[in-house]
């Protein structure tokens, strides 16, 4: 069976960040997930990160993947988002721009996302778990042995960082555009520059 290439372009690249405001060893570990969809509806894996770690050390974390992987939307928990986070994400925003003047993150990015009414962390996974893995929609590569390992052992395993931001990060899921889709609108947009009154700009 050949090998299908499937390009970054064709997909809708989102991701969940899960912040964790402890460093105890105890405590959860802030997570963040990056996923790309395809236009049929393939869910891809394309990075996972969880570490205690110090909240603005997470939230620097994020804004390096989202660049690399060119992500524009991003979810984290209302609530959380509410209380504790907006704030602090306008002002490394700030930070981040000032050091990284040509990778300008914006905080309009972070998407507040509701979990559903009766629902709690695990009730959220399970729900993902029986409906996008057993469709065989996801897609994830076997060096991603921390996300596996919270998928095997859900949900009696030591931690679930990156499942529930999985679970936050499918808020977000929409398909991807086909690559001849995005050829002809770029072609469609040529066009109209190349109609346009050299004069007025119309």
């Amino acid at each position: 069976m050949a090998m299908e290439k499937v390009r970054l372009t064709s997909l809708n690249v989102v991701s969940a960040f899960d912040p964790a405001l402890s460093k105890k060893t105890t405590a959860a570990r802030s997570a963040h997930i990056i996923t790309g969809v395809d236009p049929i509806g393939r869910v891809f894996i394309m990075s996972t990160w969880a570490k205690r770690v110090d909240p603005l050390v997470a939230i620097d974390n994020v804004f390096a993947q989202c660049h690399e992987w060119g992500v524009n939307r991003c979810a984290i928990e209302a609530v959380l988002f509410q209380k504790v986070l907006a704030d602090l994400l306008q002002e490394r925003c700030k930070v981040w721009n000032r050091d990284h003047p040509s990778d300008k993150m914006y905080s309009g990015m972070f998407e507040e996302v509701k979990p559903a009414k009766g629902k709690g962390k695990e009730g959220r996974i399970r729900a993902l778990i029986g409906t996008s893995f057993e469709e065989g929609r996801i897609y994830i590569h076997s060096s991603m042995t921390d996300f596996i390992d919270e998928y095997l052992h859900f949900p009696i395993g030591a931690t679930v960082d990156l499942l529930d931001a999985f679970a936050y990060v499918s808020e977000l899921w929409s398909y991807g555009v086909e690559e001849d889709e995005i050829e002809a609108f770029l072609e469609r947009e040529q066009e109209e520059l190349d109609n346009r009154n050299p004069i007025t700009g119309y």
